[in-house]
């Protein structure tokens, strides 16, 4: 899959501002703002070293699925392992990779920004 990087580039964001989640490990909850295990070990959407990235959801599911699906990979989610920040906050430069309309512009697929251990795609959306 390749992302048509022409047509991201050119996308409109928008802004957010709304109640969003996140799904920390436990051991680190004391740094809820903390960007550096996304640096460090990467993301769906962040190569390891490239950039830092602070990975927030609309809802709990969205997390408890990001987090299932990527550091656990599968392994069940155990209880005390994460805990569940919400914060209130303004985003101001937000592209929506939900909106099928965004999607189809840049030439993905919910499938392919969601693929359990293939990050190929998603990576490439957030260079």
């Amino acid at each position: 899959m390749q992302v048509n990087t022409e047509a991201l580039e050119s996308l409109q964001s928008e802004a957010l501002t709304g109640t969003f989640y996140r799904y920390i490990r436990t051991r680190y909850a004391d740094k809820p703002l903390s960007t550096n295990g996304a640096f460090v070990n990467g993301g769906r959407y962040n190569v390891a070293g490239s950039f830092a990235a602070l990975y927030l959801g609309f809802n709990l599911e969205t997390c408890e699925a990001e987090v299932s699906q990527g550091i656990l990979a599968g392994v069940p989610l155990k209880r005390g392992a994460f805990t569940v920040w919400e914060y209130e906050a303004s985003l101001s430069f937000v592209v929506r990779l939900d909106d099928p309309a965004i999607q189809a512009q840049i030439g993905v697929t919910d499938k392919d920004i969601t693929i359990s251990g293939n990050h190929w795609t998603a990576s490439q959306i957030g260079e």
